[in-house]
């Protein structure tokens, strides 16, 4: 006699092929839920190019409108897929600033009493206008469970969503890296030496991801020598966006020399990662567990140089140097830190593990 599967619905605004980490942490941790024997499904937006099906989940491209007018066409997809839970992404750029996400779990509790609402926090509230985190306390008020992504999530939150949530399960379970670990392959440092034409003797930065101000990868204009640098982007740049323009045009003025891979698959990622040098992070305010390209990083075991907002100093068992956020002088030394080796065996969360501690969330909801 077969075991009924326990039916959850992921609620995303985006999901691959987005340019969306909540989309791509949402796609994971759905394909490994459905490996463990849930019956996943994912009802996301529909503009995106996304596929019906993806590695086995069932997946819902037929949002055309996170507004607020359209939450009764949503929740008919939400009935339509008969979940025992429903579980909400927060936050996700393509919901704006529509009430919609806000009202479906009031939604769900009246029209499907029995029907469990999981809501889980990728970046702190702390972070959002008084008015978005009053806004929350609708949504909050009518979760079962709540998970936040990191301890900061919870421990930063208003004294009254606090209040609110105090007898709700809550959880905190991280991410984990997009990008799997790769071998070490001395070959894949020479071959980005002889393609840029970079000298073996200099030191190789490698920093990734999209360029934007949060990057803050102006700080490193104000440490980089020529003579002694060079500096590999894992990724590509776009010459007609204001931001990015803006930035070259900088670097061109300050005499820095940026190598761009252009776009790369997740395998050669994991490779450029542990060929350079230092792997920087320079974001204005500090990196956190929950920034996937940091996780990708830590991922390889590489010596990684990071603005944080309370750490500084090296980490040995993480083979980190933090530096204060905006600390030029500490940038200075972190680069210039020998004791450290190339790589360390990474001591990160897998996908199956986070997968296990959301079974176990469940679970104890369902009870």
């Amino acid at each position: 006699m077969k075991t009924k599967k326990t039916r959850i619905l992921f609620v995303a605004g985006g999901f691959p092929p987005a340019i969306c980490g909540i989309g791509d942490y949402t796609y994971l941790l759905s394909r490994e839920l459905n490996s463990a024997g849930f019956d996943v499904e994912v009802l996301t937006s529909d503009f995106y190019g996304i596929r019906a099906c993806s590695a086995g989940v069932k997946i819902k491209p037929d949002i055309k409108s996170w507004h607020y007018s359209n939450s009764g066409k949503i929740m008919e997809n939400i009935k339509k897929a008969a979940p025992e839970i429903v579980h909400f992404q927060y936050p996700n750029i393509e919901y704006k600033k529509n009430l919609s996400f806000n009202i479906l779990p009031l939604l769900i509790k009246k029209e499907m009493k029995k029907v469990k609402v999981v809501e889980t926090f990728h970046d702190p509230l702390s972070t959002i206008t008084i008015l978005g985190q009053l806004r929350h306390a609708l949504n909050m008020r009518y979760a079962d469970g709540l998970i936040f992504t990191e301890k900061e999530g919870f421990d930063t939150l208003p004294f009254y969503l606090k209040w609110l949530i105090r007898n709700k399960s809550t959880a905190i379970i991280p991410i984990a890296s997009n990008i799997k670990t790769a071998k070490k392959n001395p070959s894949i440092r020479k071959s980005l030496i002889k393609r840029f034409s970079i000298s073996a003797k200099k030191q190789i930065w490698i920093t990734f991801g999209f360029l934007n101000k949060v990057k803050g990868y102006e700080a490193l204009f104000k440490v980089y020598d020529a003579t002694k640098h060079a500096w590999i982007h894992l990724g590509s740049v776009d010459f007609n966006e204001k931001y990015q323009k803006g930035f070259l045009k900088e670097a061109e003025k300050s005499g820095v020399k940026i190598n761009f891979t252009g776009f790369l698959p997740e395998k050669k990622i994991a490779q450029y990662l542990g060929a350079g040098d230092a792997v920087i992070f320079t974001f204005e305010s500090g990196v956190s567990l929950r920034n996937g390209s940091f996780l990708a990083a830590k991922s390889q075991g590489v010596y990684i140089v990071a603005f944080h907002k309370d750490k500084s100093g090296y980490y040995k068992d993480e083979n980190v140097y933090y530096v204060s956020c905006g600390n030029i002088l500490g940038l200075k030394t972190a680069l210039l830190f020998k004791k450290h080796p190339k790589h360390i065996k990474p001591d990160v969360i897998s996908w199956k593990k986070i997968s296990e501690r959301h079974s176990e969330f469940y679970g104890k909801l369902l009870k």
